[in-house]
């Protein structure tokens, strides 16, 4: 054994090197795509359970787990903004919480028993494109014939509370 250069050695980092940096950069466009503060060892785990070429993928297919289904529960637990749902996992973004913030302030200003949907998208239509905004139009919404419903007598209206 040599203490000196092993040329077999250097190719083999030289490619993991390789392999990772593209990896690490995989985890980063994960991470941006759901809105999170920083990259995490979870979008790591997900770029390399998706990619058939990892080790960590062969490794859980020759193990009799199904990769595909370890990376949406590990979506599950990532960094980011995510609606999680028994049957799915849905980044959602800073600008849908924005709009959620508003809805919900205006149900419990007009003391609604709930924030519904149609809030959710009147607040959310604030913030579009002309293009897309002329969509909902044609498609007959306007966001003022959409205000929040007041509480029937007895229920509790919304509180404003600074959660979603």
């Amino acid at each position: 054994m040599s203490l000196g250069p092993d040329p077999a050695l250097e190719a083999a980092r030289a490619r993991i090197g390789a392999y990772l940096g593209r990896a690490l950069e995989r985890a980063g466009d994960e991470a941006l795509r759901l809105f999170a503060d920083q990259v995490g060892v979870e979008h790591l785990l997900r770029v390399l359970l998706e990619d058939e070429d990892s080790a960590l993928n062969q490794l859980v297919e020759h193990a009799f787990a199904d990769a595909e289904t370890l990376s949406a529960d590990v979506l599950a637990i990532a960094p980011g903004i995510l609606v999680v749902g028994s049957g799915a996992t849905l980044p959602f973004s800073t600008r849908s919480v924005d709009a959620m913030r508003r809805a919900r302030a205006a149900a419990a200003t007009g003391r609604a028993a709930e924030v519904t949907a149609a809030d959710g998208l009147r607040e959310a239509a604030v913030e579009l494109e002309p293009e897309a905004s002329l969509a909902l139009a044609a498609a007959g919404f306007v966001a003022a014939a959409a205000p929040p419903a007041a509480a029937p007598d007895g229920a509790a209206p919304v509180a404003e509370s600074g959660h979603l």
